[in-house]
């Protein structure tokens, strides 16, 4: 005779509100609250974080794809739990600041799925790229909700959209669709939503194939330290890598795999930071 089914039992049981998946060498990362259209809670914000710092160190991991879960990729702040996102004393300092990200040395792509507002609008600008669904609605709404640009988008909007465009998506609290984020820089691709994921997933294994990790981390770290140096100083420093990179095994793996056209075998991504930026260089903070 088969038991009865504990239905309280079942309603008790905590669902991960990130999840986490490796898809070859690829984490794909999923805010997990569907039924509140991925709000973002001072849990959500911690587990997401967390999972992105593991994934820094993780020698599997070479790109990340983030998403939501559901027919959002994520709404906003939960409104319930707004006065603890304020004050939350689970995060550490560094990992209460959604810049966070721009220092994890590995490309982060956002699949934008649905409705990406407020907190969601700065997860997804603070990744290296994003695509979007066709239906995918996306905006700061701080403006429209008597608030300031908030978690750093002042500094990165601009860099990444130009200040006239920053502008006008900051004051004006309006979400876009489709070719208007096209316009205005905010996604590198619109997409049919059902193609969304496995889109990202193929740019995200296309990078992970073929390009050395040691590359991926070093060009990112120097876009972001381009930021805040000027030509000749970015010159200089573009100048060290290349001999610290012409010291190393990729180039000649590269050159070997195309001479026998297959995939290059790069060894993965070290935790220790001097094996693809200069120890002499701090990192851009």
């Amino acid at each position: 005779m088969t038991p009865p089914i504990d239905r309280e039992a079942i309603s008790s049981v905590k669902i991960p509100v990130v999840l986490s998946e490796l898809i070859g060498t690829v984490l794909l990362v999923t805010l997990n609250r569907p039924d509140r259209l991925n709000a973002a809670t001072p849990e959500l914000t911690r587990l997401y974080m967390e999972t992105l710092l593991a994934a820094s160190s993780d020698e599997r991991v070479r790109v990340i794809v983030v998403t939501g879960a559901g027919r959002s990729f994520c709404a906003g702040a939960d409104t319930g739990h707004l006065s603890t996102l304020a004050d939350n004393v689970q995060l550490t300092p560094k990992l209460r600041q959604h810049w966070f990200t721009t220092e994890i040395p590995k490309p982060i792509i956002a699949a934008i799925n649905g409705p990406c507002v407020g907190i969601g609008f700065v997860i997804a600008m603070m990744c290296d790229m994003r695509f979007a669904a066709q239906t995918a609605t996306i905006g700061p709404a701080f403006s429209r909700l008597g608030l300031p640009a908030e978690s750093g988008m002042a500094w990165i909007l601009p860099r990444v959209i130009g200040y006239a465009r920053a502008f006008e998506v900051l004051t004006s609290g309006r979400t876009y669709v489709g070719e208007e984020l096209l316009r205005l820089g905010l996604v590198n691709e619109v997409v049919p939503a059902e193609d969304l994921q496995s889109h990202c997933l193929r740019i995200a294994g296309e990078l992970a194939t073929h390009c050395s990790p040691r590359s991926l981390a070093a060009i990112k770290t120097q876009l972001h330290h381009g930021y805040s140096t000027d030509l000749r100083t970015a010159d200089k420093l573009s100048e060290k890598l290349l001999l610290k990179f012409l010291a190393t095994g990729d180039m000649k793996e590269a050159l070997r795999s195309r001479k026998k056209g297959l995939p290059p075998h790069f060894k993965p991504l070290s935790i220790n930071r001097d094996e693809w930026w200069p120890s002499d260089e701090e990192l851009p903070s």
